[in-house]
């Protein structure tokens, strides 16, 4: 690192022996920025360890956190009455909620708007919008944490 100083300015006070002082100011800034990057790569390299030696248990509840939302999401499909007073079932361990959307996700769009164009179906659509995600009509499971002080 380099200090940008104004050459034209004078110094107010120049001593004998502050050329020697910039030297040594500037080794040993250039040390300890040696030094911090390899202690930032000692670092890393234990960060990286930390992470594979607790990956098989990531990956499990990974896996269990995926079986789960899906199985809830079955379940709560299977039973459209939960949500007819409430959008939302409140649990002790959480919250599913029911929402729904109005969009269309399709797999090419620039495709399906050609066959629709094509068609010449356009007035039977209101709206026709490209958009890279769309939500689900699904219940999804949340959860919501309540204080209880």
């Amino acid at each position: 690192m380099v200090a940008i100083i104004n050459p034209v300015a004078p110094a107010p006070t120049a001593q004998k022996d502050d050329f020697a002082s910039l030297v040594n100011l500037l080794d040993r800034l250039t040390h300890a920025e040696v030094q911090l990057a390899k202690l930032q790569q000692v670092l890393d390299a234990q960060h990286l360890e930390t992470v594979r030696g607790h990956m098989p248990a990531y990956k499990e509840f990974q896996t269990i956190i995926g079986e789960c939302q899906a199985a809830i999401s079955v379940i709560a499909q299977r039973n459209p009455q939960w949500f007819e007073e409430k959008k939302t079932v409140v649990t002790p361990y959480g919250e599913l909620k029911q929402t729904s959307s109005k969009s269309l996700e399709v797999a090419d769009p620039a495709i399906t708007i050609t066959l629709i164009k094509g068609a010449k179906r356009e007035a039977d659509f209101i709206k026709v919008t490209e958009t890279s995600a769309s939500k689900r009509s699904k219940p999804s499971a949340t959860r919501s944490w309540r204080s209880s002080a």
